[in-house]
């Protein structure tokens, strides 16, 4: 990991800095337009960190509910009485093996008595017919209606359910065994099993487009395999389940998602053009393909793609100005919206999500609920305890520490890295990097309710577990802030922190083997060579309290230039 400082000249050594601003949005001449990431220096002895991007702001993240064990899908849904309903009045998520319902209001509370079945995960949650809910389950559909009762749909046989589309007026379901089943609510408004289809290749992922006004059925499926194939099927009576057109593409399709847009307003003559049915399918290689789809006989044509992250984006429906825009969830969040009759594809000023749904309430018209992180796992330091990483058990109220940091510090910062890994900052201007060991982290994971940790026991008063350190590099100044940010869309992220005195500086990563040899073959050289002119030795200089560990000084590296020509 290198290390670069950029440090204002303060006119005293009393002048202060009255902070380190974070700045995103979008500019006026950037909407829609990546920007870049640069250093500013702004007066003397005052320094800013500030990313001009091309993002879309997200205004407000207001409520936050936090469970101790993963969580998988999640939907939003009205209020089970008419198809009048202007707000949602359910958030439903579904774990690994069970259901959960939240009603919505002053307070968020459970909901018992919702007729879904929530002693089983949910692959689909959705309102059909005159808003009457639908749930989707491994072993079968549940539909419960206007009175009360509930017709349900069973798997024959031992065959589970594993796959799900639909929209207001239409289910496709995939068994296993490749075995697609096509549902219609008919007139009386249950649902009625039209048509089987035996695929020939393991299918991926499938979506049903949105019914047209005035229509009773939506024409299309789209199906995609893992043989990097996507498949527009028929769901017509004439010709259900022919196939009307086959697009390859570069990567197996992973998320697909039918979006209906008016994209280009005013011809010669001033009128609007009709909308167009683009078809969006995210690939295993993290890039979105969009395709045209035609309204009349199901060609695709005008293909494009676009790289958004290093994994494979999700993609989710959602309303924006009162119109469906599309919602991708890779290593970066984006968003597929029209603007001013062009089609925009932003990314947003939040961080990862692992899904998303859109919500209405009172005080959010057009909001999006959405899981940030697939565990929770907390951790928190005080003055001279580091970190602590814990586990909350819902039923006890409890939260059992399982792990800290052997190494006692005055925090003064700090910032999560990924699940298992954090970074500090203490007064004496240290800044370091601590890592749950794998195995402790494996554990965690195979034990989300945390019984195990309940009854393990530490020595001396501490955790049973230990954080490994994994970094450590003394600035020589104190850090107040620390922040990860990537200064490229779709480049790599680095710690960026800020000190009392105005300095900013970087901590990134070396992606390579070689890079690291010869830029640490070139940091000693340089310490032996170049010794610094009060005569401290760089090492201890780096090492003033804790040993300096795997962290190379590009400050010292910049000096390179400066040395004599015979050396």
């Amino acid at each position: 990991m290198g290390e670069r400082e950029d440090s204002p000249k303060p006119r005293s050594r009393q002048e202060k800095v009255k902070g380190i601003g974070w700045n995103e949005g979008v500019s006026a001449k950037s909407e829609g337009v990546f920007g870049k990431g640069k250093l500013l220096d702004k007066g003397k002895g005052k320094a800013m960190f500030e990313r001009v991007s091309g993002s879309v702001k997200v205004l407000d993240k207001e409520n936050v509910v936090v469970f101790g064990f993963p969580f998988y899908l999640l939907y939003s849904i009205g209020n089970f009485i008419g198809v009048n309903d202007e707000f949602d009045a359910y958030i439903v998520v579904s774990f690994a093996s069970v259901t959960l319902v939240l009603s919505i209001g002053e307070t968020i509370e459970e909901v018992t008595d919702s007729g879904f079945l929530d002693t089983k995960p949910s692959l689909a949650i959705s309102l059909i017919g005159n808003d009457f809910p639908m749930q989707v389950h491994p072993s079968g559909i549940r539909h419960v209606r206007e009175d009360g009762r509930i017709n349900e749909w069973r798997t024959p046989g031992k065959k589970t359910i594993v796959k799900v589309g639909y929209n207001r007026l239409q289910a496709v379901i995939e068994l296993s065994g490749r075995e697609l089943i096509y549902f219609e609510l008919d007139m009386t408004g249950q649902l009625m099993e039209v048509e089987k289809h035996e695929m020939l290749g393991d299918v991926a992922c499938f979506d049903i487009s949105l019914v047209p006004k005035g229509r009773q059925r939506s024409r299309f499926l789209a199906v995609g395999s893992y043989d990097s194939t996507i498949l527009i099927l028929s769901l017509d009576p004439d010709d259900c389940m022919q196939v009307l057109s086959i697009q390859s593409v570069f990567s197996p399709p992973l998320s697909l998602l039918f979006l209906e847009l008016l994209v280009s307003i005013g011809g010669e003559d001033g009128a609007d053009h009709p909308a167009s049915l683009f078809l969006n399918a995210s690939l295993q290689n993290g890039v979105l393909f969009r395709t045209v789809v035609d309204m009349a006989t199901g060609q695709l044509s005008d293909s494009r793609s676009r790289f958004l992250g290093l994994r494979a984006p999700k993609l989710f429906l959602v309303i924006v100005r009162g119109q469906h825009t599309m919602l991708c969830l890779s290593s970066w969040s984006w968003l597929g919206y029209v603007h001013q009759g062009q089609y925009l594809l932003t990314p947003l000023t939040i961080g990862t999500l692992e899904f998303a749904a859109t919500f209405s309430s009172d005080n959010c018209a057009e909001g999006v609920v959405a899981i940030a992180e697939w565990y929770f796992t907390s951790s928190w330091y005080c003055k001279i305890a580091s970190f602590h990483y814990c586990k909350y058990r819902r039923d006890e109220n409890q939260l059992y520490i399982f792990a800290d940091d052997f190494f006692l510090r005055w925090l003064t910062a700090s910032q999560h890295v990924d699940f298992d890994a954090m970074a500090g900052a203490d007064k004496f201007g240290n800044v370091y990097f601590v890592r749950m060991p794998q195995d402790v982290s494996d554990e965690i994971e195979e034990d989300p309710p945390g019984g195990k940790i309940e009854w393990e026991q530490g020595k001396l008063n501490g955790a049973p577990n230990k954080l490994e350190e994994i970094v450590q590099f003394d600035v020589g100044d104190v850090v107040s802030t620390l922040s990860k940010a990537s200064l490229t869309p779709g480049g790599g992220e680095c710690i960026i922190y800020g000190t009392v005195t105005g300095s900013l500086g970087a901590f990134l990563p070396f992606t390579s083997r070689a890079d690291v040899d010869f830029f640490s073959h070139l940091e000693m050289h340089i310490r032996q060579e170049h010794p610094p002119l009060c005569g401290r030795d760089h090492m201890a200089h780096r090492s003033a309290y804790v040993p300096v560990k795997d962290v190379i000084d590009c400050d010292l590296c910049d000096q390179f230039p400066t040395l004599p020509l015979d050396l």
